[in-house]
């Protein structure tokens, strides 16, 4: 196994870390699994009275199986792409952090959530809202720390295909299983409306000192990308996902609003600077500015947003089809 771990490296663009990051995926992988039998386990030993119950297409099993599809491109680096230096060390640490810290965050939930785990749908007699702990970063931290943890896979592999795969296939099939337990606990406790509005779904809920600590080492990475003349398409992609993945984390909304335009911004023009001029690569330093400005006082993106409370832009394209569709 090792000899074959080692010839395998040899093709990577650092063996060292590629066999560190291999390390880092099987065995906070197997601590995952582990937790998923234990449940299991539990599951079947206590006997407990239900007042809904009904099975989802997406269950456990399936997670598991698209969890396992991962593997084959990671260890034999399908879909892996190089990156300049600076980026492909980036995206290394971070990914070796939220990788670390998705795995605590599962087994974290798993133990909150004690004798509520099930692997269907099921609302329990008597069934309390859990909003502490692991639930206080996410309304489905199972579900939000396995998407992180794929995700955080995919940067230490440097794996493009698995990062899209995650997002185009594994993450609306959580959310259409979240969203259907959420109709049935919403019925069950009309509290959970308000810990909606409070907590989001499927990310890391960013807030206070944690928000502004993250938003100014994001702002200064992109600067440094963009000082070293180092964004590719790659690396753009990659900037642009964590992004939008802020722009789903932050509060309040219009912080988090502000990052889900700086991600379409910068989509624009690094695409522009790629293929047309790279003198649109100079926006990226006005993107850098809004987001330390925005740090301390309200960037144009978070004017824009308590002005119209959401994307113009999209508004007006939404008021064009109504209009289309009423003749």
């Amino acid at each position: 196994m090792i000899t074959w771990l080692l010839r395998t490296s040899e093709h990577a663009q650092n063996p060292i870390l590629f066999l560190i990051g291999i390390i880092l995926v099987y065995v906070t992988g197997v601590a995952l699994l582990a937790a998923v039998v234990w449940k299991f386990y539990e599951y079947r030993q206590i006997s407990q009275k239900l007042d809904k119950q009904r099975s989802h297409f997406f269950s456990t099993r399936e997670m598991l199986l698209l969890v396992l599809l991962l593997f084959p491109c990671w260890i034999g680096s399908w879909g892996q792409v190089a990156l300049p230096l600076i980026p492909y060390y980036f995206f290394f640490v971070l990914g070796s952090i939220g990788l670390l810290f998705a795995t605590g965050w599962h087994l974290w939930a798993k133990l909150n959530i004690g004798h509520l785990w099930s692997d269907g749908i099921e609302i329990k007699q008597n069934h309390p809202l859990r909003t502490t702990g692991a639930y206080a970063l996410a309304r489905h931290p199972m579900y939000a720390s396995l998407l992180l943890w794929c995700w955080c896979g995919s940067l230490i592999m440097s794996n493009a295909l698995t990062l899209v795969l995650v997002s185009a296939l594994f993450l609306p099939l959580m959310v259409h299983r979240a969203k259907a337990e959420e109709q049935w606990l919403l019925q069950k406790n009309p509290d959970y409306a308000l810990y909606r509005n409070n907590v989001r779904m499927m990310s890391v809920t960013l807030s206070g000192g944690w928000s502004v600590a993250v938003r100014l080492v994001l702002a200064l990475a992109l600067c440094c990308f963009t000082a070293t003349n180092q964004i590719t398409l790659t690396v753009l992609g990659g900037l642009v996902f964590i992004h939008l993945y802020l722009g789903y984390s932050l509060k309040p909304e219009k912080t988090a609003f502000s990052y889900r335009s700086k991600s379409g911004m910068m989509t624009v023009f690094g695409l522009l600077g790629l293929y047309i001029h790279p003198a649109f690569f100079y926006f990226f330093y006005v993107i850098v500015a809004m987001c330390l400005y925005g740090l301390k006082w309200n960037c144009p993106c978070m004017w824009v947003y308590e002005k119209y409370h959401g994307c113009p832009c999209f508004m007006l394209i939404k008021q064009c089809r109504l209009s289309l569709a009423k003749k």
